[in-house]
């Protein structure tokens, strides 16, 4: 509790003493030192750094991957690091800070692991990341996916509009996790419209006609970007 009794000077006419109840405003995690922070330092990246103007840097770097206040988190720690980033010059030493940590590291958006959502951790902060240290790597969730949906590969490739072999090979970090929250994104969105027939996957039930489309199938509305008009097959709640 603050309680202020009396001003530092003599108060104009009509002011009075207030009085401040209550706790302080939170402080986002990122404030708090930790050990891994010392491994970030010791490694180049001093926690909370600023490469001054976003928009200046973004305008003298176009082709690099920047990303402004950052923030590092590792799926068991969480949160451990935030700051500027640009990945074309700090892959090398969040590499380094990652080998000597022991875990892999995932990089977020400023608004996807600060202040109310500083707590994230677990597959959340794979879900979110726009790059992650370990090289290239399959497409997260792929397997998961292809089980859940019942697609084939090649219907997933049409799916998520990407060659077949692409879900195939190592790809790049921040590819491999875009595919991925491609991924999560239709699984939520489609498995609503088959929760009521749990015999079918929406993987099946995406390239059967409907006959409540016109005889339609409902990948012929996706490819055509009309899914919004999917909704009418929303079941009745």
């Amino acid at each position: 509790m603050i309680q202020i009794t009396e001003p530092l000077s003599p108060a104009p006419r009509g002011w009075t003493s207030i009085e401040v109840k209550g706790p302080p405003p939170p402080i986002d995690a990122e404030f708090k030192g930790s050990a891994a922070a010392d491994v970030f330092r010791a490694c180049g990246l001093a926690m909370g750094r600023c490469f001054g103007s976003k928009s200046g840097y973004c305008r003298t770097h176009p082709k690099n991957f920047f990303i402004p206040n950052a923030n590092v988190c590792a799926v068991r720690s969480g949160k451990l690091w935030w700051g500027d980033l640009d990945i074309h010059r700090d892959a090398v030493a969040l590499e380094l800070v990652a080998w000597r940590l022991r875990r892999r590291l995932y990089v977020l958006r400023e608004s996807d692991a600060r202040f109310h959502e500083a707590d994230v951790h677990g597959e959340e902060v794979i879900w979110r990341a726009r790059w992650c240290t370990g090289g290239r790597m399959r497409p997260y969730g792929l397997a998961g996916f292809l089980r859940k949906s019942g697609l084939s590969l090649a219907e997933a490739a049409l799916l998520l509009r990407v060659s077949r072999q692409s879900l195939k090979r190592q790809l790049l970090p921040e590819v491999a996790l875009e595919l991925g929250r491609r991924m999560q994104a239709f699984d939520a969105w489609f498995s609503m419209f088959v929760k009521r027939r749990p015999c079918l996957k929406w993987g099946r039930w995406l390239w059967l006609p409907n006959r409540r489309l016109g005889g339609q199938r409902p990948i012929d509305l996706v490819r055509q970007e009309r899914s919004h008009e999917l909704r009418q097959l929303l079941p009745s709640p």
